[in-house]
């Protein structure tokens, strides 16, 4: 919807507690970001994933799924995500609730992969109701996807 209309073009709806606002971020910027920022810790975890079987932390990449895909993907460079979806009231007196949409990467050591600047946001869902998860993420999705298959140059 444009936001200078007041009636949904999709439903002909002008009933305000039908709306939401929807903030997508520039998701390869961001990736990018990140990755040079950390890319030597994110060489130094990998070559601890290949040359250890297992980690004290139990973490994801010494388990054997990821094992089993890094052994198929083994002759390119990728990162793999943990998406995380949550929702939170904006208070009391209103009945706005704001939906996050963000991830983190795997291929980060644990302690840096939690701290709050390596967590990417994705996309966010505000509005009087809970989401409408295909209508709100199926744009998201696809530009993840368009840029899973493209890839991104990473300066080093």
């Amino acid at each position: 919807m444009a936001l200078s209309s007041d009636t949904c073009f999709k439903c002909n709806s002008n009933n305000t507690k039908q709306y939401a606002d929807v903030f997508d971020a520039d998701y390869e910027k961001i990736f990018s970001e990140v990755i040079e920022r950390h890319h030597v810790d994110i060489n130094q975890y990998r070559q601890k994933i290949i040359t250890t079987q297992n980690d004290e932390t139990n973490d994801i990449p010494f388990q054997k799924i990821y094992r089993e895909f890094q052994q198929i993907v083994s002759h390119r460079s990728f990162i793999s995500v943990i998406l995380h979806l949550d929702g939170i009231r904006l208070g009391k007196s209103n009945k706005l609730v704001l939906w996050l949409l963000s991830c983190t990467i795997v291929e980060l050591p644990p302690h840096l992969r939690n701290k709050r600047e390596n967590m990417i946001p994705l996309s966010a869902w505000i509005a009087p109701r809970e989401p409408i998860i295909h209508s709100w993420l199926h744009e998201c999705i696809q530009r993840l996807k368009y840029l899973k298959l493209s890839g991104m140059y990473i300066k080093k």
